[in-house]
């Protein structure tokens, strides 16, 4: 049974997300891009490049890109292809700048969206601050078809707020035993918090020595999601383990770029065209309205 005071709580954070949506719905042209969260359970498995270099080769089919970095305060996309942003979301969320301002312009014409420590601050705004700062995104929503977030690894609020919020997610792991139990745990949390709604959720196997194994990591997570969570987890797709990929590291540019005839840049070109190709699940959420939901789950924690 609720306390008055929890009651109070209760009725406040309903009140926060009515009006955070009204926000959007009040402009019935929000854009029904497609906001993709590219997550994994534990760090080191490859999110980040695999976030960049796919958000790169959909460029290629004509698609309009943004990649929000919302690995909190380790800005890993500028460092791996070798910019140095001026402003972040921190500059939006003080009004110093609009959100189309701090927008970093990156290989192929993606567009990044560098968000730094600030986004620790979104679970503190006040209501005229989350209002405003939906409304200022909100202004940027014709201007993507897809919009890549690359969230931090593990399991904390603030990464699952931002999974949560998506229109779909990818866990990326690798073969190693340990990356499949934690992509295994996010998988597990997502069916948990995520109840009540539907979420269409893939996994990415990175580092693969070829496709047999690729299929035996996959056959093992979604065997086991759909035995114990009734969930159905699809498999995106894998990509190889390449030695050109560390190469382009190591000289801060995308892998697509710097090795455009590779093994791991064929496998995500395979990738982004399935993503380009198909139909994009049909929810009705715009950018303005995926920050309206993070914005409401950032709350709870």
């Amino acid at each position: 049974m609720l306390t008055g005071h929890s009651r109070d709580q209760a009725s406040l954070l309903r009140d926060m997300a009515r009006d955070a949506l009204r926000a959007v719905s009040a402009d019935s042209s929000d854009r029904a891009s497609r906001i993709i969260a590219v997550t994994s359970g534990k760090g080191g498995v490859g999110k980040t490049n695999m976030a960049a270099n796919i958000a790169i080769a959909l460029r290629e089919h004509g698609k309009r890109v943004l990649v929000f970095d919302a690995d909190l305060g380790l800005a890993n996309i500028d460092v791996l292809i070798g910019m140095l942003p001026q402003y972040t979301i921190q500059h939006v969320l003080s009004g110093q700048k609009s959100f189309s301002e701090i927008l970093v312009d990156g290989p192929r014409g993606i567009q990044i969206a560098p968000a730094a420590s600030g986004v620790k601050e979104l679970a503190n705004l006040d209501q005229r601050q989350r209002d405003a700062v939906v409304r200022n995104i909100n202004e940027y929503r014709d201007a993507v078809d897809y919009v890549i977030i690359d969230t931090a690894a593990g399991l904390s609020w603030n990464v699952l707020s931002f999974v949560l919020a998506a229109q779909e997610v990818v866990v990326v792991t690798t073969p190693d035993p340990t990356s499949i139990t934690d992509a295994y745990a996010m998988i597990k949390v997502i069916s948990r918090e995520a109840a009540g709604r539907t979420v269409t959720l893939r996994l990415l196997v990175n580092r693969v020595k070829n496709r047999t194994e690729a299929d035996e990591v996959v056959g093992k997570i979604t065997g086991v999601a759909e035995r114990f969570l009734q969930m159905r987890v699809e498999s995106l797709g894998y990509v190889f383990d390449d030695p050109n990929v560390v190469r382009a590291v190591k000289q801060q540019r995308p892998f697509v770029t710097a090795f455009p005839y590779s093994p791991a840049t064929n496998c995500v070109n395979f990738i982004a065209a399935r993503l380009a190709g198909e139909r994009a699940p049909d929810r009705g959420t715009g950018f303005g309205t995926f920050f309206s939901r993070l914005l409401s789950l950032m709350q709870r924690g």
